[in-house]
């Protein structure tokens, strides 16, 4: 009887094993980098493909609107005799709205006193509170702008028309807020239909988390006259000093920046409000594909940074001819021009340790000339 032949099968040895290994990891190292910046290119772009509707969102409400640019409503005044201490005189600017008497696209937030949304908020007062995010007592048309331009970029109103377009693909936190304020509407049951919303000093409380407005902004510049900022093509030196030096004051010194300090604060002084705001037409813009409208606040698709100020934060944009792009605005954007009414007027010092103070122009908040300068 034949002996049975057996064939001893070779496995791996140690050292294969690990080349192996070696290779896999470095396969996962090259390529993984690569599949992340694929997906923050596809985050990027269809974060600009948000702010080019809110462009388009811009033209439409300008379309509707004699040509105006996005402001707040037209106060009812007198009509209400409650209404004229709240929202100012009738036929005039409204200095607060989205409040049961002056509604806007089915937003009411809750009644009582302070009520509504100021159309220029307490964070504009302060350079300390440049980027305000939070909805509050403070919230202004800059981060509130939604409010009022939902209405021409998207179906449904009041919580209903809180909708994507209005947050970034990268900023999940928004969006995770928005939706527990949605929920806390579903709750209260009651409102015609989208639920009652909280007063705008209660939301936090509320709904149980800090609500953010948002992650774009609306240039303030939008709804304040050009004059007040606009400067001298010869000297750099404002055209309307009495207003600027009123308004706006260069801090020099350690700090080394601008300061938008209108005389106005907690208690409306209708007199100032009026010498600043200004409803101004989108044909005014002197540089509609230059003039940036709307900007993401945020340097969401740069996790190394904070704001779209610092060095090297990607930000989309909208112009005011409709066009949007993603840019870097330490890069892209002017510099400071008071001559050319170019850029930023502001300077923000960000703390980054106990003495480390880095400065960065707050591109598009507040530029020379407003709505009649240019960003880009």
């Amino acid at each position: 009887m034949d002996r049975l032949s057996i064939t001893r099968r070779r496995g791996f040895t140690l050292v294969e094993l690990l080349v192996v290994v070696s290779v896999i990891a470095l396969l996962i190292s090259i390529l993984l980098p690569a599949v992340g910046q694929t997906r923050r290119q596809a985050r990027i772009l269809l974060c600009t493909s948000n702010v080019k509707q809110h462009g388009q969102g811009l033209q439409n409400y300008a379309a509707a609107n004699d040509d105006v640019l996005p402001n707040a409503p037209i106060s009812p005044g007198s009509d209400i005799p409650v209404l004229q201490v709240n929202y100012g005189p009738k036929g005039q600017t409204a200095f607060r709205f989205a409040q049961p008497g002056l509604e806007v696209n089915g937003f009411r937030w809750g009644a009582g006193q302070p009520p509504g949304i100021r159309t220029i908020g307490d964070a504009l007062v302060s350079g300390s509170q440049l980027n305000p995010i939070v909805m509050g007592e403070g919230a202004g048309i800059q981060g509130m702008y939604w409010v009022i331009l939902s209405e021409y970029m998207v179906d449904g109103q009041g919580v209903g028309a809180m909708q994507d377009i209005f947050i970034s693909p990268g900023d999940p936190g928004t969006k995770s807020d928005w939706n527990a304020l949605r929920d806390y509407v579903k709750r209260t049951g009651n409102g015609g239909g989208n639920g009652q919303l909280p007063k705008m000093n209660d939301v936090t409380s509320k709904v149980g988390r800090r609500v953010r407005q948002g992650s774009y902004k609306y240039v303030p510049t939008a709804i304040v006259d050009p004059a007040m900022l606009k400067q001298s093509p010869r000297s750099g030196n404002p055209i309307d000093p009495t207003r600027w030096g009123m308004y706006v004051s260069e801090q020099r010194g350690q700090t080394q920046r601008w300061d938008f300090a209108p005389g106005f604060n907690g208690s409306f002084n209708h007199a100032q409000f009026y010498d600043v705001v200004k409803r101004n037409r989108s044909s005014a813009v002197d540089y509609p594909s230059d003039k940036v409208m709307f900007w993401l606040r945020g340097a969401v698709h740069d996790p190394r940074y904070s704001l779209w100020i610092e060095a090297g934060a990607t930000c989309p944009v909208a112009s005011a001819d409709g066009s949007a792009k993603a840019i870097v605005p330490a890069r892209d954007a002017l510099l400071s021009e008071p001559k050319q009414n170019a850029g930023a007027i502001f300077a923000l010092g960000l703390a980054y340790g106990e003495d480390q103070f880095d400065y960065f122009d707050t591109y598009f908040l507040y530029n020379f000339g407003g709505i009649k300068g240019r960003d880009l």
